[in-house]
């Protein structure tokens, strides 16, 4: 099942590179987990993201696992 994420949210997953290589994935979901690559080990719930809450990191793992794609808006505003 593809996973809906906000522009926002598609960026940081594409700062990876491409998750269909298992190294990026890795990568990938070790730092949305904060788990590990420089958080000593530490649970993911007390490291802030700036691209997703904490309430948001299993969806953001799913993302990585089963795709995703981006919502688009439904209006667009002018100034």
């Amino acid at each position: 099942m593809v996973v809906k994420l906000t522009q926002k949210q598609a960026d940081y997953l594409e700062t990876f590179g491409n998750l269909e290589d298992e190294i990026n994935k890795k990568r990938a979901l070790c730092h949305i987990t904060r788990f590990g690559y420089g958080y000593n080990w530490i649970g993911g719930d007390k490291c802030p993201s700036s691209a997703f809450e904490c309430y948001e990191q299993l969806k953001m793992v799913e993302a990585v696992i089963n795709g995703y794609e981006v919502i688009e808006p439904k209006f667009k505003f002018y100034n």
